[in-house]
Protein backbone atom coordinates (compact mmCIF):
# COMPACT_ATOMS: atom_id res chain seq x y z
CA UNK A 1 0.00 0.00 0.00
CA UNK A 2 2.84 2.36 0.89
CA UNK A 3 4.56 1.53 -2.43
CA UNK A 4 1.37 2.35 -4.36
CA UNK A 5 1.02 5.70 -2.60
CA UNK A 6 4.67 6.46 -3.32
CA UNK A 7 4.16 5.72 -7.05
CA UNK A 8 0.99 7.82 -7.17
CA UNK A 9 2.79 10.80 -5.62
CA UNK A 10 5.63 10.47 -8.14
CA UNK A 11 3.20 10.29 -11.08
CA UNK A 12 1.39 13.30 -9.65
CA UNK A 13 4.68 15.16 -9.51
CA UNK A 14 5.35 14.28 -13.16
CA UNK A 15 1.84 15.47 -14.02
CA UNK A 16 2.63 18.75 -12.26
CA UNK A 17 5.42 19.41 -14.77
CA UNK A 18 2.98 18.68 -17.57
CA UNK A 19 0.43 21.09 -16.07
CA UNK A 20 3.05 23.82 -15.67
CA UNK A 21 4.08 23.40 -19.30
CA UNK A 22 0.46 23.59 -20.43
CA UNK A 23 -0.09 26.71 -18.33
CA UNK A 24 3.01 28.41 -19.76
CA UNK A 25 1.91 27.56 -23.29
CA UNK A 26 -1.58 28.85 -22.66
CA UNK A 27 -0.53 32.24 -21.30
CA UNK A 28 2.41 32.85 -23.65
CA UNK A 29 0.95 31.29 -26.83
CA UNK A 30 4.36 29.78 -27.68
CA UNK A 31 4.02 27.52 -30.76
CA UNK A 32 5.41 24.58 -28.76
CA UNK A 33 2.99 22.10 -27.16
CA UNK A 34 2.61 22.48 -23.41
CA UNK A 35 3.51 18.86 -22.84
CA UNK A 36 6.87 19.43 -24.53
CA UNK A 37 7.45 22.56 -22.45
CA UNK A 38 6.71 20.52 -19.33
CA UNK A 39 9.23 17.87 -20.39
CA UNK A 40 11.84 20.57 -21.04
CA UNK A 41 11.22 22.02 -17.58
CA UNK A 42 11.46 18.55 -16.04
CA UNK A 43 14.70 17.93 -17.94
CA UNK A 44 16.19 21.22 -16.74
CA UNK A 45 15.15 20.56 -13.14
CA UNK A 46 16.70 17.08 -13.25
CA UNK A 47 19.80 18.42 -14.99
CA UNK A 48 20.37 21.06 -12.32
CA UNK A 49 19.74 18.41 -9.64
CA UNK A 50 17.06 20.56 -7.98
CA UNK A 51 14.97 17.39 -7.91
CA UNK A 52 16.89 14.11 -7.54
CA UNK A 53 15.93 11.51 -10.14
CA UNK A 54 15.28 9.04 -7.31
CA UNK A 55 12.21 11.08 -6.40
CA UNK A 56 10.60 10.27 -9.76
CA UNK A 57 12.20 7.01 -10.80
CA UNK A 58 9.62 4.48 -9.61
CA UNK A 59 6.67 6.47 -10.94
CA UNK A 60 8.34 7.02 -14.31
CA UNK A 61 9.25 3.33 -14.59
CA UNK A 62 5.65 2.39 -13.77
CA UNK A 63 4.38 4.64 -16.57
CA UNK A 64 6.98 3.23 -18.97
CA UNK A 65 6.04 -0.35 -18.12
CA UNK A 66 2.44 0.40 -19.15
CA UNK A 67 3.35 2.54 -22.17
CA UNK A 68 1.63 0.28 -24.69
CA UNK A 69 -1.74 1.09 -23.10
CA UNK A 70 -1.28 4.77 -23.97
CA UNK A 71 -1.26 3.90 -27.67
CA UNK A 72 -4.75 2.33 -27.64
CA UNK A 73 -6.57 5.70 -28.05
CA UNK A 74 -4.23 6.63 -30.91
CA UNK A 75 -4.97 3.37 -32.69
CA UNK A 76 -8.71 3.83 -32.25
CA UNK A 77 -8.39 7.39 -33.60
CA UNK A 78 -6.53 6.17 -36.66
CA UNK A 79 -9.19 3.57 -37.34
CA UNK A 80 -11.92 6.21 -36.92
CA UNK A 81 -10.25 8.57 -39.42
CA UNK A 82 -9.03 5.88 -41.82
CA UNK A 83 -10.61 7.67 -44.79
CA UNK A 84 -8.19 10.58 -44.26
CA UNK A 85 -5.22 8.25 -44.59
CA UNK A 86 -6.45 6.88 -47.91
CA UNK A 87 -5.99 10.28 -49.55
CA UNK A 88 -2.66 11.10 -47.99
CA UNK A 89 -1.48 7.64 -47.08
CA UNK A 90 1.90 7.77 -48.84
CA UNK A 91 2.83 11.07 -47.22
CA UNK A 92 1.68 9.83 -43.82
CA UNK A 93 3.66 6.62 -44.24
CA UNK A 94 6.84 8.54 -45.15
CA UNK A 95 6.40 10.86 -42.16
CA UNK A 96 5.81 7.95 -39.79
CA UNK A 97 8.81 5.98 -41.06
CA UNK A 98 11.12 9.00 -41.03
CA UNK A 99 10.07 10.13 -37.56
CA UNK A 100 10.41 6.58 -36.23
CA UNK A 101 13.93 6.33 -37.64
CA UNK A 102 14.87 9.68 -36.08
CA UNK A 103 13.53 8.60 -32.69
CA UNK A 104 15.36 5.25 -32.85
CA UNK A 105 18.68 6.83 -33.80
CA UNK A 106 18.38 9.60 -31.21
CA UNK A 107 17.41 7.13 -28.49
CA UNK A 108 20.31 4.84 -29.39
CA UNK A 109 22.85 7.65 -29.34
CA UNK A 110 21.48 9.04 -26.07
CA UNK A 111 21.52 5.63 -24.43
CA UNK A 112 25.07 4.93 -25.56
CA UNK A 113 26.19 8.33 -24.27
CA UNK A 114 24.55 7.81 -20.88
CA UNK A 115 25.95 4.28 -20.50
CA UNK A 116 29.50 5.32 -21.36
CA UNK A 117 29.19 8.31 -19.00
CA UNK A 118 28.03 5.99 -16.19
CA UNK A 119 30.90 3.56 -16.88
CA UNK A 120 33.38 6.44 -16.76
CA UNK A 121 31.89 7.66 -13.47
CA UNK A 122 32.06 4.17 -11.97
CA UNK A 123 35.66 3.62 -13.02
CA UNK A 124 36.79 7.02 -11.70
Amino acid sequence: MKQLLHIMIQIGFLFLFYAVGMFIQKITHIPIPGSILGMIILFLVLLTKKVPSKWLETGANTLLSHLQLFFVPVTVGIIEYLSYFFGKGVISLVVVLLSTAIVLVTTGWSTQYILTKKEEDLSA
